[in-house]
């Protein structure tokens, strides 16, 4: 049973151009990855809004 607060990362291409996604994505030690480089509204923060049901 997990009682912290879940957290979530969104990939951004001018926030995160020298990190490595894939290990990030490995790790495991978010919740939820989004991606957030595509230029759509299926990304991002829309997505994550979309999974939270917001």
């Amino acid at each position: 049973m997990s009682l912290g607060m879940r957290s979530a990362y969104i990939n951004r291409s001018t926030e995160d151009p020298n990190e490595d996604i894939a290990a990030i994505e490995a790790q495991q030690e978010f919740d939820l990855f989004v991606s957030g480089t595509d230029g759509t509204s299926e990304c991002g923060l829309s997505k994550l809004a979309d999974v939270l049901n917001v």
